[in-house]
This record gives C-alpha cells, structure tokens and sequence, in this order.
C-alpha cells in the first residue's frame, strides 16, 4: 500500500476508542494487493521514492465524516478536501502501473481516512481542520518506509495575471 498518515496531532484527534489505532490512520492513495504477491519491492520503493521527490506536500482540509455501507461492513470515515491530490495521486498511479506495479482496480478512488468499522459517524465532529501531508509511505506487511514530498510548488500561472490600461487585472477585479 502507498498511503499518506495522518499528522500525529489530527490522528489524536480523531481516533476513536475502539477503533483504527492512532498510528494507522491513513489515506490509502494505492493499494497493491497482498504483500505475498509483491514481485519486486526494491521496484515499488524506487518508484515512490521518485514520485514523492517531484510532489509538494498536499494540503487542504477534512470535509467531514462520512459512512460508506456497501455489503454488510459499515465504515466511518473523515473526508479529505485535498485539491492537489487527484493530480498527483494520478501521476504516481501512472508512475507505478508503467513500472509494473499497477494499482488494484476493485474500487474508485476516494480520498478518506477509515476511522472505524462500524457506524460511529455521530461520535466525530469535524469540518475544515487544516490538513498537509508532506511524506508518503509504503506499507509491505508489518514494515513502513516513508519518503518526504520534496518537490517545489506550482508557480502562480502568469496568464491570470495581465497588465490593463487601468493597472493589473488579476482575474475581473482591477488592482
């Protein structure tokens, strides 16, 4: 699995007695199957690695909860507004499946941390807590290998910003 974790201080947060421990709550951004089936690790790190020395650290904010109750398993979740994310996490989805490492296609993707597996959604508050991850992990069984999101942040895009006869326009508004 190549996930992101939760900063220690919101996994603290909004851990739930009972549920995911503290230390587990991730955003799972590629799941790989099982780590028997693994065929090349030394592979998947190189190509993690890479992929976060060209990604900024993601920021954003978490949603909200929510419950997803497909089947007969009931999951609490927080939702994760992380604008830059789908971009990125299609970067590194291409990146590993190129490599052959190709991500499991039994779900869509959606960005959220699993809290517990039953339905406790009326036991968390949250809503616009800021968030920024800024190291990514792969998980192979019992062991974790972290590498830091290093890469630099987009420039502003000179296009939105243009000289006018009255001064700078930076979308409709004049400055």
């Amino acid at each position: 699995m190549v996930a992101f974790y939760l900063p220690p201080d919101l996994a603290a947060q909004f851990a739930l007695v009972g549920g995911e421990p503290v230390d587990q709550l991730h955003v799972t951004l590629a799941f790989l199957g099982d780590a028997a089936d693994l065929s090349d690790e030394a592979a998947l790190q190189a190509l993690v690695a890479g992929w976060a020395a060209r990604t900024p650290p993601i920021s954003g904010e978490i949603g909200g909860v929510g419950l997803f109750t497909a089947g007969p398993e009931v999951v609490t979740y927080l939702s994760l507004d992380l604008p830059a994310l789908p971009a990125a996490r299609q970067v590194l989805a291409d990146a590993l499946s190129d490599g052959g490492q190709p991500i499991s296609g039994a779900h869509g993707f959606t960005p959220h941390c699993t809290l517990d597996y039953a339905d406790r959604a009326a036991e968390v508050t949250a809503s616009g807590e800021a968030v920024t991850f800024e190291s990514v992990a792969v998980v192979v069984g019992p062991t974790r290998t972290d590498y830091p999101l290093a890469g630099e942040p987009e420039p502003v895009v000179a296009a939105a910003i243009k000289r006018t006869g009255k001064g700078l326009q930076i979308g409709r508004a004049h400055v």
